[in-house]
């Protein structure tokens, strides 16, 4: 008889997200590092995501949403904040993506890879790829979008920008002759989240295989590349995911009315919550004169300026944290947590669409 644990009959951690969403991969892939098994709610490209809105009161658009032991957690820049406080070093778990310049590494994937080289190369799919139903909508609330037609229509600019980004990888790692971006001894998180555009661009765009080629299918022999050190670091930053995301428990996908159920019984039953509500500070001399209890927006500064709504609980210079209250669940609330960096966060009155 096994003497291993058996995976929990609920599971701590529910994604929102769907397939084709790169940051989704992204949260799958820390989930993965710090071996935490979760369920998924499947969610539409475009909205209405009623799973959401609905059932637990998240008007954010961005994919992928956490919910973390009856608390949500939005945006990859945070998610990994918290699963790195959870789980990193943990017994079962994996450990910490971060040494002691951590923040650096957080500010330069929230900002390098996250932004600008993901406009990059969502630049480079063919215009053919995106149904016109998915670009009106995100024209609706991104103006990015609607200022990158022009690069679109000559992706030549995209390439040629992006070959300055794998230049400096395929130098970064000739000169440190290391295997990870950092010269690490495990991976870190510049790894995952440099990894994650790259592998997007490479395994499902395929918009430049003379660049990045497929690798072949048993990953042996690795294809002819420009950038030999970058393919090279991509497939062992695959290969040591996936065994780790081969040993997660495994739980069954849930259904959108099921999933909030279980996300907000962890939320009544959960003392963290009481804590954090309990809790919650907000600086007196804060830019933004917010108070507890006050009714705030926390909108995007560039792409998907939908804000998210709710009241106060928290506002400290990384963090702001609300309380919602789902519309399907009158009565009961969901603590909510966004980063501050990239986030305006304003009087509800004032927020802007």
């Amino acid at each position: 008889m096994s003497d291993a644990a058996a995976p929990p009959a609920s599971p701590r951690a529910i994604v929102y997200g769907y397939a084709g969403s790169p940051f989704f991969k992204k949260l799958q892939d820390l989930l993965a590092w710090y071996r935490v098994g979760h369920a998924v709610v499947q969610v539409s490209m475009i909205p209405p995501r009623p799973m959401l809105s609905q059932e637990l009161g998240i008007t954010y658009r961005r994919i992928p949403v956490l919910a973390l032991d009856g608390q949500l957690y939005l945006d990859t820049s945070l998610q990994v904040e918290v699963l790195e406080k959870t789980f990193a070093g943990k017994q079962g778990h994996g450990n910490s993506l971060f040494g002691p310049d951590a923040e650096l590494q957080k500010r330069l994937v929230a900002n390098w890879t996250d932004r600008e080289m993901f406009a990059i190369i969502a630049g480079l799919i063919p215009p053919a790829a995106w149904s016109k139903e998915f670009i009106d909508d995100r024209k609706s609330f991104s103006p990015a979008l609607r200022l990158g037609e022009r690069a679109r229509a000559r992706p030549e600019l995209n390439k040629a920008q992006l070959i300055t980004h794998l230049h400096s990888l395929e130098k970064t790692l000739r000169e440190s002759r290391a295997e990870w971006l950092l010269a690490t001894p495990e991976m870190s998180y510049v790894d995952i989240g440099c990894a994650f555009t790259l592998t997007w661009l490479q395994l499902s765009l395929k918009a430049v295989p003379d660049l990045l080629p497929r690798p072949s299918k048993d990953n042996g022999q690795l294809p002819n590349s420009p950038f030999p050190l970058v393919l090279r670091w991509l497939n062992e930053v695959r290969k040591e995911l996936s065994a780790r995301r081969s040993a997660l428990p495994q739980f069954a996908n849930l259904e959108g009315e099921e999933a909030a159920r279980l996300i907000l019984q962890q939320a009544a039953a959960g003392q963290s919550v009481r804590r954090q509500e309990a809790a919650g500070h907000i600086q007196a001399d804060d830019p933004s004169a917010l108070k507890r209890g006050d009714l705030t927006s926390v909108t995007p500064r560039d792409t998907g300026r939908i804000p998210q709504t709710g009241t106060l609980v928290a506002l400290t210079p990384t963090q702001v944290t609300l309380r919602v209250e789902p519309p399907k669940h009158p009565g009961q609330s969901l603590l909510v947590h966004l980063p501050r960096s990239h986030f305006d966060v304003t009087p509800a009155t004032q927020a802007k669409l």
